[in-house]
């Protein structure tokens, strides 16, 4: 009653000179907290598989020996690969590892490493369908009371989608810094927070360093003008017109400036890239 649990015990009672049961003895034991426990060890037990199975990296379950002994569903969509293929398989023999992925593991799980926590370390993976990716792989040592290291737990987590991504703004970074074309990025508030090496030379500049924070109507002489570039930009998300620029030494120079707002994921404005051309240049040449 009230969400508490007994058990009973019920013994027959007789009566000493008719042996006739007469009476019941009725023992109760209230284990309302030991009952708890267990619901809570069970809840307990059923939310760890359920983490197991749905954590969206890769878990592997290896002993000291290196056999794979769980895996969670996860490891289907890295290798391909359901986990009953691959349990009862040696985790450092496994076919899905490059030659040099392979010697990284077997390093890593070397003995001299069985009870540390091993650093994070990227690895390349194949799936059955030959197809690459990067993966990170995490292994923590799993200890018994006496400390003694009887396994691995192992985290495989997919990058190679951020690789990829990174390698694309690496070279767009590249690309841009080696453009011959002066090129700045400010943010929403007017201050410089990229310029490449055509922009400091056209100003004058040598250092990335005097350039990156300051505000951008610091390197032109018409400041009222900054008002009309944002306002066209807020309208139309760009603008193209004529700006005097103002170099290091004080000298200005014509330039053209194609300005336009840069969006995130999220359509949302978070910068703007001027690209500008020297109209001197032109004008000399006229």
């Amino acid at each position: 009653t009230n969400g508490s649990w007994f058990t009973r015990t019920i013994n027959p009672v007789k009566d000493n000179t008719t042996s006739q049961i007469n009476e019941v003895l009725v023992i109760s034991k209230d284990i309302t907290e030991n009952k708890k426990a267990q619901d809570l060890l069970l809840e307990k037990e059923n939310l760890h598989l359920m983490m197991f199975d749905f954590f969206p990296q890769a878990i592997l379950l290896i002993d000291n020996d290196g056999v794979i002994v769980d895996t969670n569903e996860t490891i289907t969509e890295l290798i391909t690969c359901p986990p009953h293929q691959i349990k009862g398989m040696n985790f450092h023999n496994l076919p899905l590892f490059t030659k040099e992925s392979g010697r990284t593991i077997k390093k890593i799980f070397s003995k001299g490493k069985a009870v540390k926590r091993i650093a994070p370390v990227e690895i390349d993976v194949v799936s059955k369908h030959n197809e690459q990716r990067r993966c990170i792989i995490y292994a923590s040592p799993l200890l018994n009371e006496q400390e003694q290291s009887f396994g691995y737990l192992v985290v495989l987590s997919d990058i190679t989608k951020q690789k990829c991504n990174q390698e694309i703004m690496k070279l767009k970074d590249d690309a841009i810094a080696s453009l011959i074309w002066p090129i700045s990025i400010i943010d929403l508030n007017g201050k410089i927070t990229y310029a490449n090496d055509s922009f400091l030379r056209m100003w004058g500049y040598t250092h990335n360093k005097d350039i990156i924070g300051k505000p951008v109507t610091k390197f032109w002489t018409m400041k009222e003008q900054t008002n009309e570039i944002v306002q066209t930009l807020t309208r139309k998300e760009q603008w193209i017109g004529e700006i005097t620029g103002l170099r290091k030494d004080r000298t200005t120079f014509p330039a053209k400036l194609y300005a336009n707002i840069i969006k995130n994921e999220s359509a949302q404005p978070v910068s703007i890239m001027g690209f500008y051309i020297d109209s001197s240049q032109n004008i000399n040449t006229v």
